[in-house]
């Protein structure tokens, strides 16, 4: 049988276009499962509070020169933007509670224009308590959509995390125009590799329950030396009740002691 190359090339595209369709699926459910396994709150920023989208906060120091816009192309997600009109530090940050374990924090990124004095866009991810955090940021920027990825693990010691995105931060004020979109916070099974290079600079350690431990064992060995013996409800109790025992056999050596000295004061009273 003789295929000629004309009734060939139909069969090929129809072929393609069905391998197509059936990856189509696949895509979908995997970003559905991530937007429904998103640990952040409002990540579509598609809910304002206050002028600011629900579940975000803003900080910028100085708190001044500095505005914000939100863009919601009707082909795309939401997008908020950093307007740093004067050289100064933006953030655009959630505070998280998270489980015991490793987690991957990513967020695209857009520089419209940015200052050349100042630190580049970051995206980080810092205890709530300590001074201990982690973050990416890269240094050569162009103006077509990035993606910054992060990992990090929490534990007993890190149970609270504030996660974010922003310029001109650590002490390194910046001017810039920065454009950010579908911020995902996920549950890993451990670290993801990052891939280094010139144009990209991570924190070497994204442990953070690690540093914790090991840079704070001497505090939390404090911690835990001072706590009281009532922080153990049953210690508690057993404590209390002996005080009210002994606050009675108080009052009962004091009625004794006044009992006997009425009665020594009847008897002399009668001999006279």
């Amino acid at each position: 049988m003789r295929l000629h190359l004309g009734s060939a090339r139909p069969v090929a595209m129809a072929m393609i276009i069905i391998a197509a369709l059936a990856m189509y699926p696949c895509a979908a459910r995997a970003a559905s499962s991530d937007a429904g396994n998103n640990l952040l709150i409002n990540s579509g920023f598609t809910s304002s509070g206050k002028g600011l989208p629900h579940g975000w906060r803003m900080h910028t120091l100085p708190n001044c020169g500095f505005r914000y816009e939100i863009h919601r192309p009707g082909d795309g997600p939401a997008e908020f933007e950093f307007i740093n009109e004067e050289p100064l530090e933006s953030s655009l940050l959630q505070t998280v509670r998270l489980k015991p374990g490793w987690y991957r924090f990513s967020v695209d990124i857009k520089a419209e224009s940015l200052g050349t004095e100042g630190a580049p866009p970051m995206l980080y991810a810092r205890s709530s308590t300590l001074p201990i955090q982690t973050f990416a940021r890269a240094l050569n920027w162009s103006e077509d959509w990035q993606t910054l990825r992060l990992s990090f693990r929490t534990g007993e010691k890190v149970p609270e995390v504030v996660v974010g995105f922003g310029l001109g931060n650590w002490g390194r004020p910046n001017t810039g125009r920065l454009l950010v979109r579908n911020p995902v916070l996920l549950a890993s099974d451990g670290p993801a590799a990052i891939r280094r290079s010139a144009d990209l600079e991570v924190e070497d350690n994204p442990d953070l329950e690690g540093i914790a431990e090991t840079k704070y064992r001497q505090l939390y060995a404090l911690r835990e030396q001072e706590k009281p013996a009532s922080s153990n409800p049953a210690n508690g109790l057993l404590g209390a009740r002996w005080t009210i025992v002994a606050l009675y056999g108080v009052f009962l050596l004091i009625a004794v002691f006044g009992w006997r000295m009425t009665s020594i004061a009847r008897t002399s009273g009668r001999a006279d």
